[in-house]
């Protein structure tokens, strides 16, 4: 169950791959070749990859039946250097010596450097990403959370290394990114994140009647993880194509806890202009963690490196002018504010279990980041929660 799991994804094959993976079935002597099939691949990751989805999904075959597994290289329609991987056995002894042969090669990277390939393994990855999230909402099998993270990798490696261009790229990201939140909503969640069309001859803040199917209309546990999900399916969704105007669209995130309810944000415009304000967003209002501790882990990492810089730019302002003058100066305000903002996010990040061990070493980069910065922060508001 596990390994079928684990290795549904089935790569794209490429006519004319430098690689061949070729998968027989054998009788039970291990002597006859009974059926094989082959495709053509431009790496071995993927012709390795291909092999182990079809010795789980073998069709009518018995996962009991022997298989062999080959991967060659070809110099054209010629065998060149047969044997690179070779496993032979039972459906979960080839899985098996297929991904140890990966580890000790190493052959970790799913990108090929070929424009298109990688385009083709970038989507594929990222709609088998999304079918994983799918199931995940009614089903909490350990294995399903284990093949996310291993998804969540393949593609994080192909979008950071790939040879994609740059509207695939933003256009991957936003698929990736609203596929991670449709993981956060959830029905009993205290904000709303509301997308409407504004009614056409009426003021820009006016926004569509409810009669009106919205374009989104999803709860969530926090703030943050609303406004996240605005920006990302305003990237995906709200275009021409897809019914609405994106010169006339209303955006809210609603605060179901009041009486009455309080717009946390509101936002009405083109689908880029509320993105950027809702990105430009520097109040701290809640974390977001995608439950992989080694994906969060790195945004950790990523989060205390802004900081640091933050602190030296402070740093920089502050001796470049009259220390008298810093609490009056409205950009040392913003700056300084949108620092303690992200260190909250940092503060909260710790309490998340999974990497709450990095507590330590994370508070004291954080103390080691401000300690110059000591004799500017007093008399500022250093220790409140906004600018005065």
């Amino acid at each position: 169950m596990a390994e079928t799991i684990l290795h549904r994804w089935c790569p794209p094959s490429q006519r004319g791959g430098r690689y061949r993976a070729l998968l027989q079935t054998l009788d039970p002597t291990y002597t006859w070749v009974q059926t094989e099939h082959s495709e053509r691949f431009a790496t071995t990751w993927l012709a390795r990859r291909w092999l182990q989805h079809h010795s789980c999904h073998a069709g009518d075959r018995s996962p009991s039946t022997p298989r062999r597994a080959t991967i060659d290289e070809m110099d054209g329609d010629r065998l060149a250097r047969p044997g690179i991987y070779e496993a032979c056995g039972p459906a979960l002894d080839v899985v098996a010596t297929l991904t140890v042969l990966a580890d000790v090669r190493p052959d970790c990277s799913p990108v090929t450097g070929h424009c298109g390939t990688d385009g083709k393994v970038l989507f594929s990855l990222i709609e088998e990403y999304e079918w994983c999230l799918a199931q995940l909402r009614s089903n909490s099998d350990p294995i399903l959370y284990r093949y996310r993270a291993v998804l969540r990798n393949d593609i994080g490696a192909v979008l950071a290394t790939g040879a994609i261009s740059t509207a695939a790229h933003e256009h991957a990201s936003i698929r990736l990114h609203r596929a991670d939140l449709t993981r956060l909503i959830c029905d009993d969640g205290a904000f709303r994140a509301v997308i409407d069309r504004v009614t056409t001859g009426h003021p820009e803040s006016v926004p569509v009647l409810a009669t009106v199917r919205r374009l989104a209309d999803e709860r969530f546990a926090s703030a943050r993880h609303a406004r996240e999900y605005l920006i990302h399916t305003l990237g995906s969704e709200a275009t021409p194509a897809n019914g609405a105007d994106p010169a006339a669209l209303h955006a809210e995130v609603i605060d179901t806890r009041t009486d009455p309810h309080v717009a946390v944000y509101t936002v009405t415009g083109t689908a880029t202009s509320i993105q950027d304000e809702l990105l430009a967003v520097t109040d701290f209002d809640g974390t977001y963690l995608l439950g992989i501790p080694e994906l969060d882990e790195r945004l950790l990492t990523a989060l205390v490196a802004d900081y640091r810089h933050s602190a030296a730019t402070l740093l920089d302002l502050a001796t470049s002018q009259n220390p008298i003058d810093l609490g009056t100066d409205p950009h040392w305000q913003t700056r300084l504010y949108s620092h303690q903002q992200r260190r909250r996010e940092i503060t909260a990040m710790l309490t998340e279990p999974s990497i709450a061990e990095h507590t330590g070493i994370v508070t004291a980069q954080l103390l080691a980041a401000d300690a110059p910065l000591g004799i500017h922060l007093r008399g500022s508001f250093a220790d409140t929660d906004r600018p005065p």
